[in-house]
């Protein structure tokens, strides 16, 4: 009995021996079989820029990172083996001649603009000429291929602000938008109102195009106004990212935003120099079914045409287009709502008083003159004289004799004084 007890004791000993080497080996062979394979090492792109470390993916991804986490991950030699040095970054928008790395030895610069995702290719490019052709007709379908030319033939030219708008749903703005985005990939970058708020501008200073889509600015509108204004223009700018070292660099962006307020999409001052605003219109055919789609397979023509076949006209003014050639009738209307309360109303007092006296050419006004006549306090004066200054751009005249303006049908006798001359043909 004390035997079989034995035995049986050593069975289950024996038993739960042999459970563990299994369980064991089976872990270990579940671990074998899970082990990732090892990165090849040939394509890690490691690129360092100004003594930062970055990894690239090859297209629009570079990803902070530190030499001890490059190291621990693929050796020790990986950096002298694979790593590029550069100085600083750059934006050089070359879509014929492309180079990442800019520069040779150690004058490498790292270039933040992208390769575009299509080559030039002949072919038809049919739906794309009526989607431009329906697009630019609140302007100039000739103009709009010019400007399509210059971002791809000469995407360091400057170019006006373009501005869609319209209160109608379905009349392409944000397919537009898209259409960038088709033709220049990374290079086109859609921001929001409160990016003009924000500290950091990397994320879109290096792109070709900046759009917006249902842009609006509210209370922020002339603030925005100077800084779109300055944006239009500027040649270089100081480019900064969170969690990297500011830099300056020469920039080309272009501005294109789309709105449904078609009184109010951006601020214009009074000379309009910078802005081509284009009033879209609801389609007159059928919609174009996967327009997108067919406006991504014609892409490549299109490019060849702008490259190959078009012949564009030379240069006209500092945004290559005269400031007459974009003033349509959708900018002036925004421009005549970018005007303050005072100013408006001092516009339509000297209107009207010339609407009901058809014979009168000029007309004579003092801050004093237009305080009685519009009403005012007196504390208004300094600021109804700034307008009449900074905004209308006029000067008083010198000491003469005149009748106010409000006055010229009530009296006859001439006052002494500095009046502001307002003129019929104005």
């Amino acid at each position: 009995m004390k035997d079989k007890s034995q035995n049986l004791k050593k069975a289950i000993i024996n038993s739960t021996v042999e459970n563990c080497k299994l369980q064991k080996n089976k872990k270990l062979s579940l671990n074998k079989v899970s082990l990732p394979k090892p990165e090849n090492k040939t394509d890690i792109e490691i690129i360092n820029v100004a003594g930062k470390y970055f990894i690239s993916d090859g297209g629009e991804n570079l990803d902070k990172t530190t030499r001890e986490t490059i190291q621990s991950r693929w050796g020790p030699t990986i950096i002298k083996k694979n790593c590029v040095f550069c100085n600083r970054f750059t934006i050089e928008p070359d879509h014929f001649n492309y180079k990442t790395i800019i520069g040779e030895g150690d004058k490498k610069l790292y270039n933040k603009y992208y390769k575009l995702p299509h080559d030039p290719k002949e072919g038809e490019w049919k739906t794309i000429e009526i989607f431009l052709k329906h697009i630019f007709q609140g302007w100039d379908y000739t103009n709009g291929i010019e400007y399509f030319y210059n971002l791809y033939v000469n995407p360091k030219q400057p170019l006006p602000f373009l501005g869609l708008v319209s209160e109608e749903k379905g009349t392409g703005k944000t397919t537009f938008l898209n259409f960038l985005k088709i033709l220049f990939g990374g290079n086109s970058v859609m921001i929001g109102s409160h990016d003009f708020s924000k500290e950091f501008n990397s994320h879109y200073a290096a792109a070709l195009v900046i759009t917006s889509d249902e842009h609006t600015e509210g209370k922020e509108r002339k603030k925005i106004a100077q800084k779109l204004k300055m944006m239009v223009t500027q040649k270089t700018a100081r480019i900064e990212g969170k969690g990297m070292d500011p830099y300056n660099a020469k920039v080309y962006f272009k501005v294109v935003f789309c709105g449904n307020d078609e009184e109010m999409l951006t601020y214009i001052e009074k000379e309009n120099t910078r802005y081509c605003i284009i009033r879209l219109k609801s389609f007159t055919t059928e919609p174009i079914l996967n327009i997108e789609e067919k406006l991504k397979e014609e892409a490549a023509a299109f490019l060849y045409y702008l490259k190959k076949v078009y012949k564009a006209k030379l240069s006209r003014g500092r945004l290559y287009f005269s400031p007459d050639e974009f003033q349509t009738e959708a900018g002036k209307l925004i421009q005549e709502n970018s005007k303050c309360e005072m100013q408006q109303n001092i516009e339509d007092l000297v209107d009207g008083i010339f609407f009901e006296n058809e014979e009168l050419k000029e007309l004579y006004f003092s801050p004093k003159n237009l305080i009685d006549a519009l009403n005012l306090k007196n504390t208004d004066k300094h600021y109804l004289t700034k307008i009449l200054k900074k905004k209308m751009k006029m000067e008083p005249l010198s000491q003469t004799k005149y009748i106010p303006g409000h006055l010229i049908n009530m009296v006859s006798t001439k006052i002494n004084g500095r009046p502001y001359l307002f003129c019929r043909k104005q």
